[in-house]
């Protein structure tokens, strides 16, 4: 990686995440790049969701791994 670019990454850490994604993404065949494309946004969209939901035991239980 360039110079600015590790410079960029150290000034904004918040977007070491979706550049390590990207990263992936593009070292992947067209089936993995949607694999992992599709792994992102679901996870994503449950962090979206939980953010506008009320805590407690109902949300807990929403997301909870096999209560779908």
């Amino acid at each position: 990686m360039s110079k600015s670019f590790d410079e960029f990454v150290r000034q904004n850490p918040q977007m070491q995440r979706e550049f390590e994604l990207f990263d992936r993404i593009g070292n992947e065949s067209p089936r993995g790049m949607a694999i992992l494309a599709a792994a992102e946004l679901d996870r994503s969209l449950g962090a979206l969701l939980k953010s506008f939901l009320v805590p407690g035991e109902a949300r807990k239980n929403l997301f909870t791994v096999g209560s779908a």
